[in-house]
């Protein structure tokens, strides 16, 4: 027929000589011949990743049997620590190393190393002095109750000095905040100083 050709095939069209027809790709013919697909790193958890947390919870196992040692370690090294500072405080002159303590700015422990020396000998000269020294420590240890305490202690051990003893408890009373009772003792105290000086 005239102005019909025939059209050429492209070159991407083009089949080898002898070549089957719809033959599968390179690739298609070599997972079909057995080679196994490729796997995604992410389908299976890596034994580097299984070892990675093994050895991690041993690390936490590990740690928290440490921490239980240590904390039965500290414990048995407070109760020796205590018990040589109480024999350190009952020593004959122990108050002494309760004034090291105070020196050091260990207040609370200076206290309860004032009370255990006069504990163990509530006759001495100075017995009065270091309760007052305990009432000093407990007061700068934040203890005000404890101080209080040994205040109210020292006045019935020592009669003699109520009208100084009940000022100062007045003093104390009032820093800690407790208006109504520093009042009645200051004004108790004030009493017993005009009582004593009319009657000299």
């Amino acid at each position: 027929m005239a102005g019909w050709m025939l059209r050429p095939v492209p070159h991407s069209e083009q089949k080898p000589a002898g070549a089957p027809s719809g033959a599968a790709p390179a690739g298609t013919r070599a997972a079909k011949a057995g080679n196994p697909p490729a796997v995604r790193p992410d389908a299976v958890p890596s034994a580097q990743t299984d070892a990675a947390s093994g050895l991690e919870q041993r690390l936490a196992k590990l740690e928290a049997t440490v921490a239980q040692m240590q904390a039965a370690l500290d414990g048995v090294s407070i109760e020796k620590a205590s018990a040589d500072r109480l024999a350190l405080f009952t020593a004959e002159e122990g108050y002494l190393k309760a004034d090291e303590y105070f020196e050091a700015g260990k207040f609370a422990i200076a206290g309860e190393g004032y009370l255990a020396f006069l504990q163990k000998y509530p006759t001495h000269p100075d017995s009065r002095d270091i309760m007052k020294k305990a009432r000093d420590a407990f007061w700068r240890a934040g203890y005000k109750d404890k101080s209080l305490w040994v205040q109210d202690e020292m006045m019935k051990a020592f009669p003699g000095h109520q009208a100084e003893d009940i000022m100062e408890q007045a003093k104390l009373e009032k820093e800690a905040g407790r208006l109504d009772k520093a009042i009645e003792h200051a004004a108790e105290a004030a009493a017993l100083a005009n009582s004593s000086s009319q009657s000299r």
